[in-house]
């Protein structure tokens, strides 16, 4: 380290120092190193500004005399150097109170020499090379031997410009994978180099100062980047690290970059070459690939010649997954060079399917139909649903990494089939234009999947229509565009037993009924004059010689300038249908004769009921209003000589005669809704509603009741009858809340399917659940005349009624919690329903 005493240093000296092709350095006469030129830097491997303050007998080596004084005296000096052992002799001069060394580098002088020879040879070889691969490896040997590198890369840029790949290494060891692409805008020097098309020499300290916080391999201390330019495009860069703090003198700097050119030129020659060749490959591929998919007969033959096309000639991985018409894109074929990678991709997908409204990208292709390259893949889990297995995952891409991608559509006729992936373990391995061949791939698997799912279904169409006709009693027949039988007809032979010289030209006609045969021969010529479909019955005589009936059609068959090619017919065997036909028409004039007589029965029936009816009311009703009539002659007249007991046994007679008379009104009003007719007409339920609450206020009374009258739609009825259902069904709500402070009552109603349902809620009383199939009968009741009145007719009659609108009704309830009933009524016009007339 230098100190106050170090005499200073005198501008022109240091000016003149920098200015010698040869080495200096300024010293004074402790040995302390007080500035030193770029070639005596490099000649010591050092750089110029790491050399000052440094001691001579620290940066060089062997037999110095100056060591055991520790001064340095003027005169000759010698040492070995580190590089090769060979000794230097070196010359100290005094200048003033400083001194100078001096000595030729011998070394520089030979590695000049060398480089140009080195230039010489690079050149020679890269004229013949026509690969990327040999004209990198070429360059890069020569420019580590030649400035002493330990370590060179080349990086070219990819088609966008945006990011750098890797081409080849040498001397690094495992590079690690971060390492081979990367993206233009990263603060490196290798970036910086390819951004600003310009090189970069950087020492020890240098290195360091612009790039503090660079990750680089250990042993890297200096290092040099050279634009690798070809006319006014930069192509990429060549790096080379030193493990030495390397001073890069102008002689040198001018060899790399002549390196560089030459690297440039060859490079391009090379990949215009390989791109020629390329596109020749890729044309062959393509004529390869429409005679192999379209000769493929079936969908999993066509998949499986496409991916032994793509891996390994195009990628090393590909696969296809198909729409499967539920929502998933099943994965249908899966091509690796390991077939085991290949099955563990299928389990894979077995078990976390992808689904086509998903957000990973195979989805997001599927539904934008759009291709899309992934010249760089950073993150692969983008590929696989959420729910994938990470360890499963990250073991097999640890095997085989996926670091480029292609995801193309397979569209065909204005649909999308599904997904063709091509991926790459090598980042930048697809450009552009391996999009656009890959786009044209797809087009042509997706146009050969087409046909072969259209192939395959009209083969299995024609085995359905042959299982068809041969389980059913049908012959298929056909006949020239002039209307004659010729050729083989299996189908008209089986039936008839004619031969082909039988049924030749209009011979078939012979085995028609006589009485039918004229009719079908005549509508036969008018089909033919008018080119329109022949459509007769007619009686055939079948190879036993009993005639069966059948019904005969058949069509032209037009070729594409529109003229008849043939015609195709068929005979279907409807025998037993003409059989069934007469037995049905048989039995429905039996039908009609019973309905006839049960008519009348009904009627008679009906005229007893109206009888019975009349009878109850005159009847039963007289001695009731009798016994009700006496009861009240008695409590007027003898009222104050009766008892307590006896007054109570009089008011029990009234009771049960006033219970009687309301029992035979409830009777009468339920015979007589079987027989009114109904009168059906748009009802508002909103407003039948509100009268009904007005009719129940007497009922009410006092009583808290609170209402929740809900939307109620407009249904199709009979609006006294329903009126009336509804009134049985709130004044039930009414009674079984009564003992309730405040009462719950809910109406509300909503559509379901093709009905609309009305319910009634309250939270009264309830009732058990498992007798809730006994409430709508007559006369069933849950609960004592003591707890509630009534006679148990008024959820009957609210059955009838509904049943007779074509509807139905169910209630649910829990004891001491309430109960809810339901009325369903149909959404279309209101038809009686004639088992409910009588």
């Amino acid at each position: 380290m230098m100190t106050s005493s170090t005499p200073l240093l005198p501008p022109d000296l240091v000016t003149l120092s920098d200015a010698l092709p040869t080495p200096l350095i300024l010293l004074n006469r402790a040995g302390l190193l007080l500035h030193a030129n770029l070639p005596a830097a490099h000649a010591l491997r050092y750089s110029a500004e790491s050399l000052v303050g440094r001691w001579l007998w620290d940066v060089v080596s062997g037999p110095v005399s100056s060591v055991q004084t520790n001064t340095v005296q003027p005169g000759p000096l010698l040492w070995l150097d580190a590089g090769t052992g060979e000794p230097v002799r070196a010359s100290v001069v005094a200048v003033g109170d400083l001194l100078t060394l001096t000595w030729t580098d011998e070394q520089a002088a030979g590695l000049v020499a060398a480089r140009r020879q080195a230039l010489s040879e690079v050149s020679s070889a890269l004229v013949a090379i026509v690969d990327s691969a040999d004209v990198v490896r070429v360059v890069m040997q020569a420019g580590r031997q030649a400035v002493g590198a330990y370590g060179a890369v080349v990086y070219v840029l990819d088609t966008a410009g945006q990011r750098l790949h890797q081409l080849g290494a040498s001397g690094y060891g495992e590079m690690l994978p971060k390492w081979t692409d990367l993206d233009l805008q990263l603060a490196l020097p290798l970036t910086e180099s390819a951004r600003n098309a310009a090189p970069l020499f950087l020492d020890q300290q240098t290195y360091r100062k612009f790039y503090p916080d660079l990750p680089r391999q250990s042993a890297t201390r200096s290092t040099a980047v050279l634009p690798l330019i070809a006319g006014q495009r930069t192509l990429g860069v060549l790096g080379l690290s030193f493990d030495h703090d390397h001073a890069f003198l102008d002689e040198e700097r001018a060899f790399l970059e002549t390196l560089a050119n030459q690297c440039a030129i060859a490079l391009e020659r090379a990949q215009a070459v390989e791109a020629a060749q390329q596109a020749a490959k890729r044309s062959g591929l393509l004529a390869q690939a429409s005679e192999q998919l379209t000769t493929a007969l079936s969908p999993s033959a066509v998949l499986d010649r496409l991916t032994s096309l793509v891996v390994p000639t195009l990628a090393d991985w590909c696969s296809v997954a198909l729409d499967d018409g539920q929502g998933m894109l099943a994965l249908t074929a899966v091509a690796h060079h390991d077939p085991e990678l290949a099955e563990q991709v299928r389990n894979l997908r077995r078990q976390v399917p992808v689904r086509i409204d998903g957000t990973g990208l195979v989805a997001q292709v599927f539904r934008s139909a759009e291709a899309r390259l992934f010249s760089v893949l950073d993150d692969v889990s983008a590929l696989l649903p959420a729910q994938a297995d990470n360890a499963a995952v990250q073991k097999m891409m640890q095997a085989a990494p996926i670091r480029s991608l292609m995801l193309l559509p397979l569209k065909v006729r204005g649909q999308t089939l599904g997904i063709l992936s091509l991926m790459s373990s090598t980042p930048g391995y697809f450009g552009p234009d391996d999009l656009q061949f890959a786009q044209e791939l797809a087009r042509r698997a997706a146009l050969a999947l087409d046909n072969a799912a259209l192939l395959q279904a009209a083969q299995a169409s024609e085995a359905r229509y042959r299982a068809l006709t041969e389980a059913t009693d049908q012959y298929v027949w056909t006949n020239s565009a002039e209307g004659e039988m010729i050729g083989e007809q299996p189908g008209w032979a089986a039936l008839t037993g004619q031969t082909p010289a039988e049924y030749r030209g209009y011979g078939w006609s012979v085995r028609l009924h006589e009485e039918d045969r004229a009719h079908a021969v005549e509508a036969w010529h008018d089909a033919l004059r008018l080119r329109s479909k022949y459509e007769v019955e007619q009686r055939v005589q079948v190879k036993d010689g009993t005639y069966r009936h059948f019904l005969v059609r058949a069509v032209p068959l037009l070729d594409d300038g529109g003229q008849i090619k043939e015609w195709v017919g068929l005979h279907s065997d409807v025998t037993d249908l003409r059989q069934a036909e007469l037995r049905l028409r048989a039995w429905n004039e039996e039908l009609e004769r019973r309905v006839a007589q049960n008519t009348e029965e009904l009627r008679a029936a009906n005229a007893e009921l109206d009888a019975f009816n009349h009878s109850v009311s005159h009847d039963l009703r007289a001695p009731v209003r009798h016994v009700l009539g006496f009861a009240g002659l008695l409590r007027r007249g003898a009222e104050e000589k009766l008892g307590a007991r006896e007054q109570r046994l009089l008011t029990q007679v009234e009771t049960s005669a006033q219970h009687m008379n309301t029992l035979i009104d409830e009777l009468l009003a339920f015979a007589r809704l079987s027989r009114e007719p109904l009168r059906a007409t748009a009802v508002n339920l909103s407003a039948l509603i509100g009268e009904i609450q007005v009719v129940l206020e007497p009922e009410v009374g006092t009583r808290q009741i609170e209402w929740h009258i809900g939307t109620l739609p407009v249904v199709s009825g009979d609006p006294q009858l329903l009126k009336f259902a509804l009134i049985n069904l709130l004044s039930n709500a009414v009674k079984y809340t009564s003992t309730r402070p405040v009462a719950h009552i809910e109406v509300s109603g909503e559509q379901r399917g093709n009905e609309v349902v009305v319910w009634v809620r309250d939270n009264g009383v309830g009732f058990d659940p498992k007798y809730a199939g006994k409430l709508f009968g007559v006369f069933q009741r849950l609960h004592s005349q003591q707890e509630f009145e009534g006679v148990g007719i008024g959820l009957a009659n609210v059955g009838r009624i509904v049943a007779r609108h074509g509807g139905r009704v169910w209630a649910e309830g829990e004891v001491g919690v309430g109960a809810t009933f339901f009325v369903s009524l149909p959404l279309n016009a209101v038809s009686p329903r004639p088992e409910l007339l009588g």
